[in-house]
């Protein structure tokens, strides 16, 4: 039978980084079109197997429905949200989650995530590092192009065309029943 090993047996053998506490209102801090979201763990502090962001949203404000090719996880810390997505039939769908609720959205699944209530909601996401590289890339690429300086409408054009190349492709709720 192997016998454990002792902690300066562990760091000979294994190389590892040590523990990263991440605190409240810390992390890298990414606020495209006016959402409020902060990578609390990315891939690469990971080992490139996942990345968590932590997003705060107010009352009637959201994430418009999308897609891409990897599943996310949704955990509310405090308030209440709305996931709106699609069945397998296309038709719209609505699921509310409180504090302490979760769901998981499969790969290429619709969905966004709505505040319907009157107060502030957060939640955490988890999902691999591609959605936080699609992200990233978004931001740097809308900062090069002086997004800052456009008015919102064509702020909200450049990224979904920048969100595009990345794999995350917006859904037109304005076509068929809509949301």
């Amino acid at each position: 039978m192997a016998k454990p090993l002792n902690p300066i047996e562990i760091t000979q053998a294994f190389p590892f980084k040590p523990l990263k506490k991440v605190g409240i209102g810390e992390g890298h801090a990414v606020n495209p079109l006016g959402l409020s979201f902060k990578w609390k763990i990315t891939g690469a502090e990971s080992g490139y197997a996942f990345a968590v962001y932590e997003m705060s949203i107010q009352p009637g404000t959201g994430i418009p429905e999308h897609v891409h090719p990897y599943a996310e996880f949704f955990y509310v810390l405090h308030g209440d949200i709305e996931v709106r997505g699609r069945d397998e039939h296309g038709a719209s769908t609505r699921t509310p989650l409180s504090a302490g609720e979760s769901a998981v959205v499969p790969t290429n699944s619709p969905h966004g995530l709505h505040n319907v209530s009157g107060s502030p909601a957060k939640f955490l996401s988890v999902a691999t590092f591609e959605h936080e590289e699609a992200f990233n890339r978004i931001e740097v690429a809308m900062r090069e192009a002086g997004a800052d300086n456009l008015p919102q409408s064509e702020q909200a054009e450049l990224f979904i065309s920048l969100a595009a190349d990345m794999q995350v492709h917006f859904i037109d709720t304005t076509v068929g029943e809509g949301v």
